[in-house]
């Protein structure tokens, strides 16, 4: 894990000490859901990039048959679409 991301997984984690009980169940289903939410778009930014080499997302996008064919290589490589 990177520097930035440790220090921001630390602060994230020390926003929990002055939770009223009970309260930590919302926070750490919140902390989870965004972690895990990052991670699957990770993934499919990796792959995005494989695919792509040099060219620029923005541009592959604007086109329909493009965007298609990165969809369908998306969800048979990664079993999903973000």
């Amino acid at each position: 894990m990177t520097q930035r991301r440790t220090t921001a997984f630390k602060k994230l984690l020390a926003t929990f000490k002055g939770v009223p009980k009970g309260g930590e169940r919302v926070y750490w289903q919140a902390a989870l859901s965004f972690f895990g939410y990052r991670y699957l778009a990770m993934r499919v930014e990796t792959v995005v990039r494989q695919r792509l080499g040099t060219q620029r997302p923005e541009v592959v996008w604007q086109d329909a048959t493009h965007r298609q064919r990165l969809q369908t290589a998306l969800q048979e490589e990664l079993g999903f679409y973000l």
